[in-house]
This record gives C-alpha cells, sequence and structure tokens, in this order.
C-alpha cells in the first residue's frame, strides 16, 4: 500500500515468505502497484505460492486529491482508467497463480449506481480484460 509502512513488493515479500504459512500471502492490486510505482513484471518474481489473490480495476493517469482520496473515491472499472490491467493480468499469469480474482471499485461514482449495474458493468469490463 503505498500510502502505509508496508510499500514495496520487496517488503510486502519479506513477510510472506518469512512467515512462510500455508494461510498467508500476497493480495496484490492493480491500483497499489501502480500508485506505488512497482512494475507488473515484478509480480513474475514471486512465487505462485506467495500470491493469495489477486484485486482488479483502474484509474485516471493523475492522482486526485489526496492518496488515500484517490483510492476511497476515484476507481475505475478495468479498461477504463490508465493502468493497463492487461499488463497487469499477463504479469500474475506468468508468476502461475491460479487463485482467485476480485474486482475492487471503491467509487464516489460506481457506488450511486444500482446493484445490478454496477455487477453487469464490473463482470463485463473486467472480462474483456482476459482477452
Amino acid at each position: 500500500m503505498p500510502f502505509s509502512n508496508v510499500r514495496t513488493l520487496e517488503v510486502a515479500r519479506a513477510i510472506v515468505e518469512g512467515a512462510d504459512q500455508p494461510n498467508g500471502g500476497l493480495l496484490i492490486d492493480i491500483w497499489h502497484m501502480a500508485r506505488g510505482g512497482i512494475p507488473y513484471k515484478d509480480i513474475e518474481k514471486i512465487p505462485s505460492r506467495f500470491i493469495g489473490s489477486i484485486e482488479l480495476d483502474d484509474a485516471d493517469a493523475d492522482v486526485k486529491g489526496l492518496l488515500w482520496e484517490d483510492t476511497i473515491y476515484h476507481r475505475r472499472l478495468p479498461g477504463e482508467g490508465v493502468l493497463k490491467p492487461k499488463e497487469f493480468i499477463k504479469a500474475v499469469q506468468n508468476a502461475g497463480y491460479e487463485g482467485p480474482w476480485g474486482v475492487e471499485i471503491i467509487s464516489e461514482t460506481y457506488r450511486k449506481l444500482p446493484l445490478a449495474e454496477q455487477a453487469k458493468r464490473s463482470f463485463e469490463t473486467t472480462m474483456a480484460q482476459f482477452k
């Protein structure tokens, strides 16, 4: 998380690899990777057993407000911003990850939509990134 004391992939890896527990792993979120300036290719260096889950979303090129405000109010659906989710997905797949994928849309705009529309748009935009 770029606004915490675990803001690099190296620190996060050291924690989960040091613990070396079967129920522990990294939750890797594209927003945190991009806003933290961590190249997606670095995911490929992580042994897949230490990757617990993946979160997809997108964002504008520039941070809106404070970094915290950007993360809780201004995320976009995958493919509707500049974070290049297809490249992120490819790096995760190259790491050998086969676990769950989630969509994390923390957005002032999307939370006002009806739930059925949120779900439909999230599914459609996300699945388009896997093509």
